[in-house]
């Protein structure tokens, strides 16, 4: 009679697996189909994610016979980082985002498990940041290099006190080319309209995107 085959149950893999021998009785058989070997070495990450099916094929006295079985190959979880970048030493930590959220951050003290990255603790400079997940039984990571710049050093030149029937002042700050703000009597140019505003004091903030 021809032999019965039982192929032992394998998976499921990951994209990223290493080979690994499927076992099936009686033994002495041949095996094949997508990305295997006829000794039954099947290879993961040369099929990519998908459902591929095996074949085992053996022959006892004379007579033979064949099983299937389909194996299952995971994806790998899409690490990539998508706003890397780049910083200046001024600016406030960040959230680091990747394309499948959740998994752990690592790279340095500049950076949390939880992806808050510190541009002023890291300082001037590249540094290298890792995200890692796993989805599926899956696990993936993938390094990005964050650029942290040199944040301007910004100084507003005195003004005022003034008057209430005085005409409309012009503010100054260094760098030029700023952006004002911070109350309803100024521009975004520097433009402060004394005579709109009543008896006080008032905050002005300016603000300088640096080009480096």
């Amino acid at each position: 009679p021809a032999p019965t085959i039982n192929i032992n149950p394998a998976g499921p893999f990951c994209a990223n697996s290493n080979p690994v021998t499927l076992t099936a009785t009686p033994v002495g058989g041949t095996w094949s189909g997508s990305c295997i070997t006829t000794g039954g070495v099947f290879n993961p990450s040369v099929c990519g994610a998908g459902i591929f099916m095996v074949t085992y094929t053996a022959t006892s006295a004379g007579c033979t016979n064949s099983a299937t079985s389909n194996i299952t190959v995971n994806p790998l979880p899409n690490t990539s980082i998508v706003n890397s970048g780049p910083y200046c030493t001024t600016s406030s930590p960040v959230q680091l985002q990747a394309v499948s959220p959740g998994g752990t951050w690592s790279g340095g003290p500049y950076i949390s498990s939880s992806g808050i990255f510190n541009p002023s603790i890291a300082g001037v400079g590249s540094h290298s940041v890792t995200h890692t997940i796993t989805q599926n039984g899956c696990t993936a990571s993938s390094t990005t290099v964050v650029v942290v710049n040199v944040g301007p050093s910004v100084s507003i030149n005195p003004a005022g006190p003034f008057c209430a029937n005085d005409p409309v002042q012009l503010l100054s700050g260094n760098p030029g080319g700023g952006v004002w703000s911070g109350n309803p009597y100024i521009s975004s140019v520097g433009q402060f309209f004394a005579s709109n505003a009543p008896a006080g004091t008032y905050n002005v903030t300016y603000t300088v995107t640096a080009t480096n």
